[in-house]
């Protein structure tokens, strides 16, 4: 087996010692390449809660979704879940006022949607 610390390239040979009357035989050099293994970045996750009728951000709400904003890239996929038990209107108003002030902040592709079987008074937003 053959491993490496970093990446890079190295030309390997292999040889079999003398055996006998057998003599040194030796592989044709072979390059072989490391490259990094693949880093999985968790989804950037973000909730934002509202009073039980609510759906205005305050000035925290603006400060994080600020912070989610800067660390997104231009054109990235943002989901809204807006949550409001039995009121789809409040639940989507409330994902739309996060993915406004998302998109205020930097152009990213926004999809929306509303929970209304969960007691929560809140919007998940994440970026994929």
């Amino acid at each position: 087996m053959l491993s490496a610390k970093s990446e890079g390239t190295c030309i390997v040979t292999a040889t079999k010692a003398a055996s006998g009357s057998a003599p040194i035989v030796s592989s044709t050099a072979t390059a072989v390449t490391f490259t990094a293994k693949p880093s999985v970045t968790p989804p950037l996750t973000i909730t934002i809660n509202f009073t039980s009728k609510g759906s205005t951000l305050n000035g925290a709400d603006k400060i994080a979704l600020s912070a989610l904003a800067k660390k997104l890239t231009t054109g990235e996929k943002v989901t809204c879940v807006g949550y409001a038990e039995d009121n789809a209107p409040l639940a989507l108003t409330r994902a739309k006022v996060v993915a406004l002030y998302l998109t205020s902040r930097l152009k990213v592709d926004v999809t929306l949607k509303e929970v209304v079987t969960l007691t929560a008074n809140s919007v998940v937003a994440t970026a994929a």
